[in-house]
């Protein structure tokens, strides 16, 4: 059963559809992504061949249990399916009434797939995801939002016509019902292709809370599609602070300019002139790395139901569905590509070295060579033995020093950065921010929602700056372990050396993807966001989307803090410093509790971290005691064959010999670079 499962993960194909996306057949070169930037054309130089990996995971699946690699089999299972599904968001993000949801219709061409309209205004969020018929699926709140145990209500299926009852403010006023957001299911080429869309209600005006959603949002994303218009104004003041928060975070940002159909060529040149003039300037973007599309919904969606291919070049989609076909799935590709072939790699060349090893005694050319081998193995075995009782627990205890070291860094970093004292960092910030300002009492107790996101973006940055400080120190700390193991795996003298992959790192090891105080800072927006939104933090996205963890936890723990700042509006006839000091107080007991959950998040992210490190460190240990305990009684055995017995034990390990190279040929042939070299 265990290993049809694995042979199935490993077995599937992954295919990429290019640009029948835009409900043509793939464009000439020109519409590839020509004038996006001014006449140059996107490329992207991927470092695998994915047709000849797709058939080394292949080979290696069929190859799994005549090789007895089933166990290594399972340890890839969970990066395999990661490769399989070739999950990319994209995060559209962009100020209010800017066509981003029309954007996104045009792009899967479905009019009516999300609302749009100038009257349609939502705090709802839609994800949209690939399905074989169009689907829609509410899911709603915690029923208490401080509870992360409370119950929620059963996800409800509904109809296209139903979806402005739960996902506009027209239907669903102030969020009453308390949506977390609407899944979308969806037949297009570009979510079968791994895809998936999320449609965040507009920036701006008097929905601040939707910065907060954004950066709840963030993290989970590949790539932010950041929307501005042809017709209202050019890139402002705000959108740029909005763009300069999300570089901190986003792994890539792309731009679209939305409504060229209303405007003429030369405004739109000047708009689009003057974007990435400010996108350079500002974001410290460089030209060749720009990508800016200038597009029309309303032409796109137009040509869709004319089926019309003038109509659809001048809309500008086929530049930006190339972009996503062609350099965003392949790069997000390679990146999920990359960790699966170094954990083969490593599988493998530690399987060859077992047999090369029991290949140096069966293909002795004498009984005194046997012997001798016998008594280097046996050395060799005794060695471990005592490195193990001596070296290694010291080892261990170094790590865990360095380990313990690390998180009482980090500990102290929490309580220095997120100390919640009137003048700490954060609220001191913040509160520094105020008093500089010229507004009086009343319009200091209406920036409620402002000075939310104020804290938001203080702790934010205190906890972003120690992430890559405290992600460094535990690989340290296992890195200089991990070495000390890794010579322990060298082939034993007298065998033909092959190379030897250091442990944790080409074998997968631990993952540490986006850093313990990434992962918190998810989740304070995430409580940030569930309380100004009226309802619960923290997000259970079903079997269409996975659950946050940690985020969820500490999202939900946070939900509903901030309606403390509702009391504020109560003092809009005080003074100015007695509203003030009530924001003091307000922000040091957020600030509090913010610090007492981020420590209880790393206490227990880092015992999770650590667990997995030693796991991985004792497996390897244990490997390698079990392959000098093989060689041993191989080499007995081999004193007691007879020449007949011999030839056949020798046939029986050059098969798998060969077909171990063979497999570390494909592999090598799927990695460019590697081919190259």
């Amino acid at each position: 059963m265990v290993a049809s499962c694995v042979r199935d993960v490993l077995l599937k194909t992954s295919e990429v559809t290019a640009l029948s996306c835009c409900g043509i057949d793939k464009q000439p070169a020109k519409l590839m992504g020509r004038d996006a930037t001014r006449g140059e054309t996107m490329s992207y130089a991927s470092q695998f061949d994915h047709t000849e990996f797709d058939g080394a995971m292949k080979a290696f699946a069929q190859a799994a249990e005549p090789l007895k690699l089933l166990e290594a089999a399972e340890r890839l299972r969970p990066l395999a399916e990661r490769y399989r599904a070739g999950a990319t968001t994209l995060l559209f993000v962009g100020e209010i009434k800017k066509g981003k949801s029309s954007c996104v219709n045009a792009l899967l061409n479905c009019a009516g797939l999300v609302p749009t309209g100038i009257d349609v205004t939502t705090s709802t969020v839609f994800k949209v995801v690939h399905g074989s018929e169009r689907r829609y699926r509410v899911f709603f709140q915690l029923d208490d939002p401080e509870d992360p145990g409370s119950s929620r209500p059963e996800p409800r299926d509904i109809g296209p016509h139903e979806v402005a009852q739960y996902g506009t403010e027209a239907g669903n006023p102030g969020n009453a019902k308390r949506v977390d957001f609407i899944a979308v299911e969806h037949p297009h080429p570009l979510l079968a292709a791994g895809i998936s869309i999320i449609d965040l209600p507009g920036l701006g005006g008097m929905y601040r809370e939707h910065s907060l959603l954004t950066l709840r949002y963030l993290e989970r994303a590949d790539a932010v599609v950041f929307v501005v218009d042809s017709t209202e104004q050019v890139l402002g003041r705000k959108e740029v602070e909005t763009l300069q928060r999300l570089g901190k975070g986003a792994h890539r940002i792309v731009f679209v300019q939305t409504k060229t159909d209303k405007v003429g060529e030369d405004k739109l040149r000047a708009w689009q002139d003057y974007n990435m003039r400010t996108i350079q300037d500002k974001l410290g973007i460089a030209a060749k790395e720009l990508r800016y599309f200038p597009l029309s919904s309303k032409l796109k969606l137009e040509a869709d139901r004319l089926d019309a291919p003038e109509l659809l070049t001048e809309s500008g989609f086929p530049a930006f569905a190339a972009y996503l076909a062609e350099e965003l799935l392949p790069a997000r590709r390679d990146a999920l590509a990359q960790p699966l072939a170094e954990a083969m790699e490593a599988e493998l060349l530690a399987a060859r070295r077992a047999v090369e090893e029991t290949l140096s005694i069966v293909g002795a050319e004498s009984a005194e060579e046997v012997r001798r081998l016998e008594g280097c193995f046996r050395d060799a075995q005794e060695r471990h033995a005592e490195w193990q009782r001596r070296r290694y627990p010291a080892m261990i205890e170094a790590f865990d020093d360095g380990f313990s070291a690390a998180m009482r860094r980090a500990s102290e970093r929490i309580a220095r950065e997120l100390d919640p004292s009137p003048y700490g960092p954060v609220v001191g910030h913040v509160m520094a921010n105020l008093e500089k300002s010229s507004m009086s009492a009343a319009e200091l107790a209406s920036m409620q929602d402002e000075i939310a996101e104020m804290l938001v973006e203080a702790c934010s940055d205190k906890m972003r700056d120690g992430s890559a400080q405290f992600d460094e120190a535990v690989r340290s700390a296992y890195a200089e372990v991990a070495v000390e193991i890794g010579k322990q795996l060298l082939p034993v003298e007298g065998t033909i050396a092959s190379p030897v992959v250091p442990l944790g790192f080409a074998s997968g090891g631990v993952q540490t993807h986006g850093g313990l105080f990434e992962k918190m800072r998810t989740g304070f927006y995430a409580g940030s966001f569930g309380s100004m939104a009226g309802g619960a933090a923290g997000m259970v996205l079903a079997t269409l989307f996975p659950p946050l963890g940690l985020a969820m936890i500490v999202g939900s723990v946070l939900g509903g803090i901030f309606g403390a700042f509702r009391g504020v509006g109560d003092l809009r006839n005080r003074e100015r410093q007695a509203v003030l000091e009530q924001y003091r107080r307000v922000l040091g007991s957020v600030t509090a509790r913010i610090q007492q959950e981020a420590s209880r998040a790393l206490h227990h992210h880092a015992d999770d971290t650590k667990k997995a490190m030693r796991r991985n460190l004792r497996d390897a240990v244990e490997q390698r005691d079990k392959e000098l305990r093989a060689a041993v009684a191989e080499a007995q055995q081999q004193r007691h064959r007879s020449q007949t017995e011999t030839a056949e034990r020798l046939k029986a390990l050059r098969q798998p010999m060969g077909e171990l190279d063979r497999l570390l040929g494909l592999l090598r042939r799927a990695v460019i670079r590697l081919a190259a070299a």
